[in-house]
């Protein structure tokens, strides 16, 4: 079979990353959580209530959330995930993005371009929605002429760790899905 390109970020944002996180107490896990939120096909932006009911479920003694937040709109204020720690930087800067990706734990998100980003640098992932019926590119049958994948299906070469959930981003979906990949990693610690 083919091999797919890695995408990698260099040293020195690996090590920015780590400089980021040292200004922290991490002994928890650390969570990102990318935001959609734009004004074209907004079916597909990120339920930020389901998201928060969820997140606000997590025990913050064994998990650390960072929120990416939507890059088009990373310098507008927003409440509706106050309380956690947004990183704007990830935001904007993709090798920053790519080494932040990396080092968590795990990575969420409704399905947007970033997570192709994930994806191509091998870090574990939740995608959650990805069909809806307000664009193209959203659609079952798009998914299947153009990635060849069914509704259930995952990437062929994806890593075990990384996941596209087929199924709205609710907070009783997003914590099912968590708590699944969870057990799974613990049963494994090679994914």
């Amino acid at each position: 079979g083919e091999k797919i390109a890695e995408i990698k970020e260099t040293p020195e944002y690996t090590r920015m990353v780590e400089s980021y996180l040292a200004g922290r107490v991490i002994p928890q896990k650390l969570i990102t959580v990318t935001i959609r939120d734009v004004d074209d096909s907004p079916a597909r932006n990120t339920n930020y209530f389901e998201w928060r009911t969820f997140l606000q479920r997590l025990d913050p003694q064994k998990y650390e959330i960072i929120i990416i937040p939507d890059t088009s709109k990373v310098w507008q204020e927003s409440n509706a995930l106050s309380g956690f720690e947004h990183c704007e930087l990830a935001s904007i800067n993709l090798l920053f993005r790519t080494a932040l990706y990396r080092r968590a734990y795990l990575n969420m998100a409704v399905s947007t371009g970033p997570v192709d980003l994930a994806y191509f640098s091998k870090s574990p992932f939740l995608s959650f929605k990805p069909i809806t019926d307000d664009a193209i590119s959203t659609t079952s049958e798009f998914w299947l002429q153009w990635l060849g994948l069914e509704v259930g299906d995952q990437y062929p070469s994806a890593q075990q760790n990384q996941i596209i959930v087929w199924q709205d981003d609710t907070a009783e979906c997003l914590e099912e899905e968590f708590y699944r990949f969870v057990s799974k990693l613990a049963q494994d610690e090679s994914l």
